[in-house]
């Protein structure tokens, strides 16, 4: 569901277990949920828009009653087999690491202390020129991921990489995070294309390199 209304509604939310893993199991969806977040610049209009998307699904899907080993009313909903998202004037989004051959092709890279920042810049940015399905702005995140965030924070540390030094996004985290809110940043129109800057060195280069870039190599979709 998180993919369908990034790929054809161009809304960003959450999908995972939430670190509530009996919880959903008891409630009958051990694979997982949906999570949308309201967050500072959120609006009505973005709640319709997200109740209008999910009206769409529910009016296109299959939906069939079932029920879990407890007894528990569950609906489980079959999705029809995606359509092909072709997005005329945006670009499609990339991933890639400073000082790579890719991270140098795109021409304009903004550092922002904030998505919201980055956003605003982006629109301002895109709002010059006539060119809109090849005009790239990619924003520089910078990025130390683990098995377990704890893991992350410590490496951060270790390599003596302070948060108030940072002028521009910072995740530390796991890798499952990361491509959470990558895919977030593209949905949301955040950025065409994201340049990962390393915190803690090789360890987190590796990663990214084996776990996060296949995953936008393999699909390179557009949304509106």
């Amino acid at each position: 569901m998180a993919e369908y209304l990034s790929s054809e509604h161009g809304i960003g939310v959450r999908d995972g277990k939430f670190c509530a893993h009996p919880l959903l199991k008891r409630l009958g969806h051990p694979e997982g949920a949906v999570r949308a977040s309201f967050g500072a610049g959120t609006t009505s209009d973005d709640v319709d828009r997200l109740l209008d998307a999910l009206g769409t699904l529910c009016a296109t899907t299959d939906h069939r009653p079932t029920r879990t080993r407890r007894g528990v009313p569950r609906m489980t909903i079959q999705l029809d087999t995606p359509r092909s998202a072709v997005t005329i004037g945006r670009p499609g989004f990339q991933v890639a690491i400073a000082g790579d051959v890719v991270a140098q092709t795109f021409p304009i890279v903004v550092r922002r202390e904030t998505l919201r920042g980055a956003q605003r810049a982006r629109s301002l940015l895109r709002a010059g020129t006539h060119d809109q399905a090849n005009f790239v702005v990619a924003l520089e995140v910078e990025v130390a991921i683990a098995s377990h965030a704890a893991s992350a924070r410590a490496a951060v540390a270790q390599a003596g990489a302070a948060t108030d030094n940072s002028d521009t996004i910072r995740y530390v985290g796991t890798t499952h995070g990361l491509i959470t809110l990558l895919r977030d940043i593209y949905a949301a129109e955040v950025a065409d294309a994201v340049i990962l800057v390393p915190i803690d060195g090789s360890a987190t280069d590796s990663r990214i390199r084996e776990q996060v870039l296949p995953v936008f190599a393999e699909a390179r979709h557009r949304v509106a």
